[in-house]
């Protein structure tokens, strides 16, 4: 009897540890996903409508990052680090064109960064995804 109950937590605890990281890796990717499509809205919309969204999905990333750090495993961590570094290079460049993004001579440096946005952000969030899904246990690497 003493020995089912045991069962029962270790069983529960690995069941909670699951439900905690799923969690965690839906929040991840989720606020990364946001973030970059804020960054892009500061493309479309102009820096200084969007500034208040991007500033939210900067902080909502960077709080979510921060609790990964905690509760996700070493490999997804590894694969999140280009998600960070990608996307802080993404903020940078936007906060350094600024209220200017509208403006017809920055147009070729707007461009720039949405390429940027679309291929190495993105891919470094789809390889994050891979690699989350398959720590989860749902695919695997290989494919």
């Amino acid at each position: 009897m003493k020995q089912q109950r045991s069962e029962e937590r270790a069983e529960e605890q690995r069941r909670t540890a699951f439900k905690e990281g799923r969690d965690s890796c839906i929040a991840l990717n989720t606020t990364a996903r946001g973030f970059r499509q804020a960054l892009k809205n500061c493309l479309f919309e102009g820096y200084d409508l969007e500034r208040t969204e991007l500033e939210q999905a900067r902080r909502l990333f960077t709080g979510r990052y921060g609790e990964a750090q905690i509760i996700l495993s070493d490999t997804v961590m590894d694969a999140a680090i280009p998600v960070w570094d990608t996307l802080a290079v993404a903020y940078g460049r936007v906060r350094a064109i600024g209220t200017e993004l509208a403006l017809p001579e920055n147009q070729a440096e707007r461009d720039r960064v949405m390429s940027y946005l679309d291929e190495e952000v993105e891919n470094a969030i789809q390889e994050l995804r891979r690699t989350m899904r398959s720590d989860l246990g749902i695919t695997s690497l290989d494919k």
